[in-house]
């Protein structure tokens, strides 16, 4: 009774492992695409910058060709200016192409074709980020996944031990069989249908230790699991 109580609790505990590493899987999944998307948003700021940055050295090369108009500055000023323009317009060049390569690593891990329009947040400065709470590493515990997978890991090596002992319990077992022949019961020489009642105890006598080192092997394993857990 207790093996096959234990084997179908483990059985239960195994399950639930398996749907807390589900669990894990989806918050996976869904962290790496929060990572790729602020990654996008991150790299359209930047390009954003450079933009504003370009524009920038632009109006400042058109001062610099006023002044050498006006024979004010000579032309080595102006072939700084201009180099610092083409500089900036290279970064502003390298920068959008790194945007348009996150976009398509978010549209690839979120499903969509790579060459799906960027619909991101403009600057990382309009985010409204939620304010810390006190709780929240009860929460985490709470909820993470992590922390269940090795709860019912724990529990599910626990019956574990309790499966590995019960083998070594004394086993009583019943049965009940019959055939059809003769004699038949009460020795009559008809043919006739004859039950027969079985029982079947068998008790262990020595294991030379086995008992003893195969549950410790087991009871090993589900401290392992706990300190998994405590880490």
């Amino acid at each position: 009774c207790g093996y096959l109580k234990n084997t179908r609790n483990a059985a239960m505990s195994q399950a639930e492992v398996m749907r807390s590493f589900v669990s894990h899987n989806q918050q996976e999944v869904m962290l790496n695409s929060d990572n790729y998307y602020w990654n996008s948003v991150t790299k359209k700021e930047m390009s954003n910058l450079r933009i504003i940055y370009r524009d920038a050295i632009g109006e400042f090369l058109k001062v610099i060709q006023d002044r050498v108009d006006e024979e004010v500055v000579g032309m080595n000023e102006l072939y700084q200016a201009k180099v610092r323009y083409n500089e900036a317009e290279y970064e502003v060049i390298r920068t959008n192409k790194d945007f348009m390569v996150s976009i398509m690593e978010l549209n690839r891990m979120v499903g969509l074709p790579v060459n799906t329009p960027p619909y991101v947040a403009d600057s990382l400065l309009i985010v409204e980020w939620a304010t810390v709470e006190n709780n929240l590493a009860v929460k985490a515990l709470q909820q993470r996944p992590e922390i269940g997978l090795l709860e019912n890991k724990i529990s599910m090596n626990e019956y574990n031990e309790k499966i590995t002992a019960s083998q070594y319990n004394p086993k009583f077992g019943v049965g009940v069989g019959g055939n059809f022949g003769a004699p038949s019961p009460g020795l009559s020489s008809d043919p006739a249908f004859n039950y027969n009642l079985q029982a079947k105890l068998a008790i262990p006598i020595f294991y030379w230790g086995k008992r003893k080192e195969e549950v410790f092997a087991t009871r090993q394993v589900t401290e392992v699991s706990k300190l998994e857990m405590e880490q």
